[in-house]
């Protein structure tokens, strides 16, 4: 279960009993890199209730849309551009891949139909995965972490002890504007949502 206040922490111990409930529940383990594991760059793309936040603030997130830019901006410092190798993952993958789009970020989705778990292990395979501070992006982290990849998370703070991973770079993003029509009071999901995000 994952609730407010998950600790991302890195423990092989962990790390590995965790495995092992994924293997006896037959779940594809996003704590093992498979031997063909993809060689992409993940983004995780928090959308979801976050479009209530200054409607219902005290109900919902406490933090806005990251701006697109922010991911754009991590990619073109790794320098791989290649339309083929990015995707994003979400809990509205269109909204996510149109926003992208939008900043000539050009991601593919992936067709999961709204399973968590299979989100995850998609992540947790990334060569470079980008998150940010949203419990679904630390879960992953650890995995990207534990399996050799390089993550890139945004706004979370690396003062916090459990949060100093090796081949994770802390950086500060930008939210889209208070302004945006993304905010609204009256907030729908898409058809598809992934609602076991929220």
């Amino acid at each position: 279960t994952l609730s407010g206040g998950f600790a991302a922490i890195n423990e092989g111990r962990v790390n590995e009993e965790l495995n092992q409930r994924f293997i006896k529940a037959n779940i594809k383990s996003p704590f093992t890199r498979q031997k063909n594991h993809q060689k992409n760059i993940v983004i995780h793309y928090r959308l979801g209730d976050k479009k209530a936040m200054f409607s219902h603030p005290s109900d919902f997130n406490s933090d806005k849309v990251i701006d697109p830019v922010s991911f754009k901006e991590i990619i073109d410092r790794i320098g791989d551009r290649n339309s083929e190798n990015i995707y994003v993952i979400s809990d509205e993958p269109k909204l996510a891949q149109k926003l992208l789009a939008g900043v000539f970020v050009n991601a593919k989705t992936i067709a999961s139909k709204g399973s968590i778990w299979e989100d995850l292990f998609f992540m947790s395979q990334a060569r470079i995965f980008i998150g940010s501070n949203s419990q679904v992006s630390k879960l992953a982290n650890i995995c990207v972490e534990n399996n050799g990849g390089t993550s890139y998370m945004l706004n979370v703070t690396e003062n916090n002890y459990c949060y100093k991973f090796k081949n994770t770079r802390y950086l500060n993003s930008k939210f889209l504007e208070t302004n945006h029509k993304i905010y609204t009071p009256n907030f729908t999901l898409e058809e598809d949502a992934h609602s076991a995000y929220l």
